[in-house]
């Protein structure tokens, strides 16, 4: 399926602005109830290694970011270029790799200083 990754972290992207939106809204932290459903629904569906105090940071950090100023970004077409390329390993397992080579991101770092 062509784009498949990218399709389904563009997915992803999506459903995380979706749960701080959630997460922000009044009445929502106050409300124990949402916090254990919501919280339910994450431990039964995503792995993390954050402890619970990096997770309260992130959550101060993450309600005062406006969404009009969250960016996602794609390495396949950032700034209308592709930064990959097809790998086949010795193996045959097929990969991205970035342009410039194997482990050479420095037009990827290059190109990320630019927009950030």
């Amino acid at each position: 399926i062509p784009n498949s990754d990218f399709t389904r972290t563009m997915y992803q992207r999506q459903m995380l602005v979706a749960l701080k939106n959630k997460a922000v809204t009044a009445g929502f932290i106050i409300n124990p109830f949402k916090v254990a459903s919501l919280a339910d629904a994450v431990g039964n569906n995503v792995k993390t290694n954050l402890s619970l105090g990096n997770m309260v940071s992130l959550y101060d950090k993450a309600k005062g970011i406006n969404n009009s100023h969250i960016q996602s970004l794609n390495l396949d077409n950032l700034s209308s270029q592709d930064y990959l390329t097809n790998y086949l390993t010795a193996d045959g397992q097929e990969a991205l790799v970035p342009v410039a080579g194997i482990d050479n991101y420095s037009q990827i770092q290059a190109a990320l200083a630019t927009i950030l």
